[in-house]
């Protein structure tokens, strides 16, 4: 797992140096005011539109198609993919069954037989 381009194992040494540069009291004190500004932060106004901003980038793409009605064209394609796989998938369940000649069936009653 890698943050920021930073292994694990590295992380873990810098938190080891900082803790023996720094001494415990102080990293503690540090992590507290490091927890009270980051806390600060998330529910700053600054931060609600920076969070505003990346969903609307998020679903920019979502809402042109919607607007410009090519996501309907979309779930017609979905559809018939979907009929499709059903389709393949039933001719492999019955892969099993002959198929009929189609020489042989008589097109008014839909029986096989010999057409003359």
């Amino acid at each position: 797992m890698e943050i920021f381009n930073v292994s694990l194992l590295e992380l873990l040494f810098i938190l080891v140096v900082v803790y023996v540069v720094m001494g415990p009291e102080s990293v503690v004190r540090t992590a507290g005011k490091l927890g009270q500004t980051i806390q600060k932060f998330s529910k700053s106004s600054l931060f609600k539109v920076i969070r505003g901003t990346y969903r609307d980038l998020v679903n920019f793409s979502e809402d042109i198609l919607r607007k410009s009605g090519i996501d309907s064209g979309f779930n017609e394609i979905d559809e018939s993919d979907k009929s499709v796989e059903f389709n393949v998938s039933r001719d492999i369940n019955n892969k099993d069954e002959k198929p009929v000649d189609a020489k042989k069936i008589d097109d008014r009653s839909g029986k096989t037989g010999n057409v003359n």
